[in-house]
């Protein structure tokens, strides 16, 4: 199971990071609003980028060696 955290060259992490990121602020976004605003509309629907969490954490693990590989390549 320790490919899962290998990173594959040609992927920039960084991009996957900040869109992860962009994702779960929105997921946070939407649950402030349904804690703090009575509107059924919007009821349940940070739920949909609850998902973004655990990618997130694993992006991070990713990228961080991702970073040590490239790191490493160019000395």
């Amino acid at each position: 199971m320790m490919f899962l955290l290998r990173p594959v060259e040609g992927i920039n992490y960084n991009f996957i990071l900040g869109m992860y990121s962009v994702f779960l602020v929105l997921g946070a976004i939407f649950l402030i609003l349904e804690l703090t605003v009575d509107v059924q509309a919007i009821k349940g629907l940070y739920l949909i980028f609850v998902p973004f969490l655990p990618a997130t954490l694993w992006c991070l693990i990713v990228r961080r060696r991702w970073l040590l590989e490239k790191g490493s390549k160019q000395d």
